[in-house]
């Protein structure tokens, strides 16, 4: 499905500057709708990427940058205040493998 619809455009006065004003329902520069990446995102659930692609007829990149973006913005900075140790561990995986950490 396409949306089209006109976009607004201001000026300003001072500095002349022709700027569109901000659409809310979707983000800059993206292919796709808040209310199309949060459905993307509920059927990842119950889902793998490429049966989520065919359901809504769009590509697999598509619905992998979809998860990718939302993975960044919700981990990209944990919260370490109630951390009081951080762990290693090492697994021995055999002869030839080695060590894992």
């Amino acid at each position: 499905m396409y949306i089209d619809l006109p976009v607004q455009r201001v000026e300003c006065s001072k500095c002349q500057v022709v700027r569109q004003v901000k659409v809310r329902f979707a983000d800059e520069n993206k292919r796709y709708t808040h209310l199309f990446a949060r459905l993307v995102l509920d059927l990842s659930r119950h889902m793998t990427i490429q049966a989520v692609a065919r359901h809504l007829g769009v590509s697999w990149d598509l619905v992998k940058e979809i998860q990718k973006d939302h993975l960044y913005k919700r981990y990209r900075s944990p919260k370490l205040s109630k951390v009081k140790r951080i762990a290693i561990d090492e697994i021995y995986q055999g002869k030839r493998l080695g060590y894992l950490t």
